[in-house]
């Protein structure tokens, strides 16, 4: 198996060839094997590029480290970075460097130059991976970054990104090769959004949902919006703010800026999804939607105007202004009724009214106070209804009673026998685990008898 450049210098390389739909070993002395035809489970242990035929699919798959493999079922033109570990007996270096695949072979690339300490995106099967490429030891090593990363394919070099350089956008290749990302440390997703160049005078570019195909810069097509409606939700105005209709119909235009979150729900010509209420995330240079978020992030999150913000920044101008949405790991909000907590101070956050901020009544037991904050004198309790009750110092999960709900509570009828959130700063409906109703509360009944007879028999 020889490596021939384009000038027709050739050297003998170690790798696999296809033919007549099976693949076989090329030694660099010239011995050459068969991959066995005998079908097993994923062990790539001490194997990085080895090929086996896989037991579930019988296609056959490339160990890429020691817990991963690529399906090679149609896989035309592709490049693999390797992880660390022991490599296989074929190939003598295959960890942490870049295999290629074609239609009929497999090898390390003996061609590709890295840039040293630089960030690189590797794409396997519909996940991405990131690696730092270091020049001392010529390897790519596996970094766990987070943030949000605007990228581009590398010519020739089909699977693998680099970075985009915004500061000077013509050095770049073209806008239908960028790409955004979102990690949150091993987790990588595609993004969809507003990119901002990092020139003097910026220009704005669109990477939608919808396809790479579909970028553009934006200004003719798709043209700046004007954030006169409801209908400009989720677009972007000239000076590169984006249009957030939060509360009521008023749009409001937010800049970008480091760590802020916003919560959209999607129009016509948005770039972040066809439609729905999104968790849209803004960096200095981005606003994206992807369909991955922090695990502490997911459940409750308070906004304001759309724009989300910690129950100690509420006050007299926004108190009435509050919205409340659960969010699911895929990005997803849902508006669900609740409370906020800001100290000493309570809010009602109904989901389709006006909140404001309420006074929990003095009483000792819950049968006028059905979904409403009381205090008994020894602490503020939530009434899961006209019986039970809620000490909000004990945070976790609880579930609403099947009674109506007192005039003056944030919950609707509609919540009744849902399971709800409580944290230090926040109370709401919590809709991953909700719709089950009289099923958790017989589990969390059941728990409490079998740790009661346990305690007893001891």
């Amino acid at each position: 198996m020889y490596y021939c450049d384009g000038e027709k210098n050739c050297e003998r390389i170690t790798g696999y060839a296809l033919k007549g739909g099976k693949w076989f070993s090329m030694r660099i002395d010239g011995d050459v094997e068969q991959v066995s035809e005998a079908t097993e489970a994923q062990d790539c242990v001490g194997k990085i590029g080895k090929v086996y035929k896989d037991s579930t699919s019988s296609h056959y798959h490339l160990c890429l480290n020691d817990n991963k493999s690529v399906d090679l079922d149609g896989v035309t033109d592709a490049n693999f970075i390797t992880g660390s570990g022991i490599s296989s007996d074929l190939f003598q270096n295959a960890a942490n460097k870049l295999i290629k695949v074609t239609a009929d072979f497999i090898y390390v690339n003996p061609t590709f130059s890295a840039e040293n300490s630089k960030l690189y995106f590797n794409k396997v099967a519909s996940d991405f991976y990131v690696y730092k490429y270091l020049e001392s030891s010529h390897a790519f090593v596996s970094d766990n970054t987070s943030g949000i990363f605007v990228y581009q394919t590398i010519d020739g070099v089909a699977g693998l990104y680099k970075e985009v350089n915004l500061a000077n956008p013509s050095l770049n290749g073209a806008i239908t090769t960028w790409i955004l990302f979102d990690c949150i440390e091993d987790d990588c997703k595609q993004a969809y959004g507003y990119v901002k160049s990092k020139e003097a005078s910026p220009k704005y570019y669109y990477l939608p949902y919808d396809g790479v195909a579909n970028n553009k810069e934006v200004g003719s097509t798709p043209a700046f919006s004007d954030c006169a409606a409801t209908t400009a939700n989720g677009l972007l105005m000239s000076d590169g703010s984006l249009c957030v209709v939060g509360d009521g119909s008023t749009p409001i235009k937010y800049t970008m800026g480091d760590g802020e979150v916003f919560v959209v729900d999607v129009k016509t010509g948005s770039p972040f999804a066809a439609s729905g209420i999104k968790y849209i995330k803004s960096t200095g240079n981005t606003f994206s939607f992807s369909e991955v978020i922090a695990k502490e992030d997911i459940g409750l999150h308070l906004f304001t105007s759309g724009k989300e913000i910690s129950s100690n920044k509420i006050d007299d101008n926004n108190k009435t202004k509050l919205t409340l949405y659960d969010c699911t790991k895929a990005g997803v909000c849902i508006a669900v009724a609740g409370y906020a907590i800001n100290g000493d101070k309570y809010y009602s956050i109904p989901a389709a009214a006006a909140s404001d901020e309420v006074t929990p009544a003095n009483v000792n037991v819950c049968s006028a106070d059905s979904g409403k904050l009381i205090d008994d004198g020894r602490g503020i309790y939530l009434c899961t209804g006209t019986t039970n009750k809620v000490n909000l110092a004990q945070p976790g999960f609880y579930a609403l009673d099947n009674n109506d709900f007192a005039s003056g509570s944030s919950f609707a009828s509609g919540d009744k026998q849902k399971m709800i959130q409580i944290s230090d700063t926040l109370i709401g409906v919590n809709n991953v685990i909700s719709g089950k109703g009289k099923k958790e509360k017989k589990i969390i009944f059941i728990f409490i008898f079998i740790i009661c007879k346990i305690t007893f028999l001891f």
